[in-house]
């Protein structure tokens, strides 16, 4: 079983502890720092030895066969799969039988490293990047956030350390008087919490001494997760659960874990950030990150069936569980079901109407009605298109921060692929498509083409350069997008 002592998960105790300090109203904000995923970077996994995707708000992959387009996919279902969403057995190599067949030549030796390149609506760029040791089992042996030009975290194995930018620090101690009185002044304002935590009264040389020395851990400081729990967000729960703001200040905000000993109070740990809201908003989406809706060739035989109602919001690699969700769905965000009916009737099927019914033996099933018949119609006998459509929907509708389709033109007319490209640009979600149809290709723009094309160094990513001067170039020999991507 994979190992996973993540900063991922010590985002995510803080975001929680964030919440406990009364700004849970700023989750709904989320999408307010405008964080949007910008490139990939792959390093040994599958057919990637070293390759670096850029990305907009749609990319539409193409390459002939064996080139890693599919790989591509493979990633954010490893990913999914590592970090035990929805999918049984968590076991992250299963679909691939063994970790071995993840990495680069077969060689269990080098590690796979995966970085996310993140911008926020300031500009500001934000790094997360994991390695992964693949020997025998798939483990996480290291991480690394940096946010900016703030502060960098990295764990590896049980020890997180928190480098500091060095401009930062230096304008914080050199203005030591200014920062003595931001964090005097957050004391105040955050009182019932310190005062419990600390004490009501506060000597001036301890309080002195207090403020010394988060000045002096602002460079660098580390600490050690502990041993003895089963369950890695209890283990970070334990070890940050006292992770408080320190001080509002001009260049951002100091968080720390703060402890209390013979000598008075102090501090283990601190990193500046621009924010609490910012940082709320990014763990929040850091979290959402390995959440991705994946959409692999569909399962039509097995998603056509009733199954067991139980609670799921994510859908399987080759949506076996699609009726569960669109399900769940309706029982818990019927505002959600009613805009997806809407987009259906729409831009799909106008004549249809969807609901649910339970059977004698407690499983659920999709009931169709088509307007004019006065039976519902058979599972088995629904378009395969219907089931391809409402995948799809479904992720546009959720809006995660990633929607990766392998093969979108498999089971839909071109009339429809027009309609769920446009529903994929609207969305907030950035989209990875890969396909092989030039009835794809010529519905898109130069400038969302991803071309992957594999050589002795593995698949690389590569974009039309000159996409104006392209558009150009087609229009004057009446040639189309997809005569210039397949056959130049």
């Amino acid at each position: 079983m994979m190992r996973a002592y993540s900063v991922l998960f010590l985002l995510e105790c803080v975001f929680e502890i964030f919440i406990w300090l009364s700004v849970l109203v700023l989750l709904g904000g989320m999408v307010s720092c405008g964080f949007r995923l910008r490139s990939i970077v792959l390093r040994n996994f599958l057919s990637f030895k070293d390759a670096v995707l850029d990305l907009g708000r749609l990319n539409i992959v193409v390459g002939p066969n064996a080139s890693g387009k599919s790989n591509l996919i493979n990633l954010f279902r490893f990913l999914r799969l590592c970090f035990g969403v929805s999918e049984e057995p968590r076991l992250p190599y299963l679909p691939w039988w063994s970790s071995r067949n993840l990495v680069w030549g077969f060689d269990e030796s080098l590690p796979v490293k995966v970085g996310f390149v993140i911008k926020d609506s300031a500009g500001r760029s934000i790094y997360y990047g994991l390695v992964f040791s693949m020997a025998g089992d798939v483990s996480l042996e290291e991480e690394e956030l940096v946010i900016g030009d703030f502060t960098r975290v990295v764990r590896r194995g049980r020890v997180v350390e928190v480098s500091n930018s060095e401009g930062i620090v230096e304008k914080l101690a050199g203005d030591k008087l200014s920062f003595r009185s931001a964090v005097e002044s957050c004391f105040r304002e955050e009182g019932s919490r310190f005062v419990v935590f600390m004490g009501t009264e506060v000597r001036a040389e301890v309080f002195e001494r207090f403020v010394d020395e988060v000045l002096g851990k602002l460079g660098y400081s580390r600490f050690v997760l502990k041993k003895g729990f089963s369950e890695l967000s209890l283990v970070l729960l334990n070890e940050i659960k006292d992770m408080c703001l320190l001080a509002r200040t001009s260049y951002g905000e100091v968080v720390g874990k703060m402890f209390i000993d013979e000598k008075g109070f102090g501090v283990s740990g601190a990193l500046v950030v621009p924010s609490r809201e910012y940082l709320l908003s990014l763990c929040s989406y850091l979290l959402r990150l390995f959440k991705p809706f994946v959409i692999g060739p569909i399962n039509f035989s097995v998603v056509k069936e009733p199954v067991y109602a139980r609670r799921e919001d994510f859908l399987e690699y080759d949506c076996r569980n699609l009726v569960n969700v669109l399900y769940n769905m309706y029982l818990s965000d019927r505002e959600k079901w009613e805009e997806l009916v809407y987009l259906l009737k729409t831009y799909f099927f106008p004549d249809i109407d969807l609901s649910f019914r339970l059977t004698e033996t407690g499983k659920v099933m999709l009931v169709v009605r088509e307007k004019g018949l006065e039976h519902p119609i058979p599972p088995t006998n629904l378009p395969s298109g219907l089931y391809k459509v409402l995948a799809l929907l479904l992720a546009v509708l959720l809006e995660p921060p990633i929607i990766a389709v392998d093969e979108l033109e498999n089971s839909l007319h071109p009339g429809f692929i027009d309609s769920v490209l446009s529903l994929l640009r609207d969305c907030e979600s950035t989209c990875i498509v890969t396909t092989h149809s030039p009835a794809v290709l010529d519905l898109v723009d130069l400038s969302e083409v991803v071309v992957v094309e594999k050589g002795p160094e593995g698949s690389k990513f590569s974009r039309i350069r000159d996409v104006d001067e392209v558009k150009k170039w087609l229009q004057k020999v009446k040639a189309s997008v997809s005569d210039y991507v397949f056959y130049r």
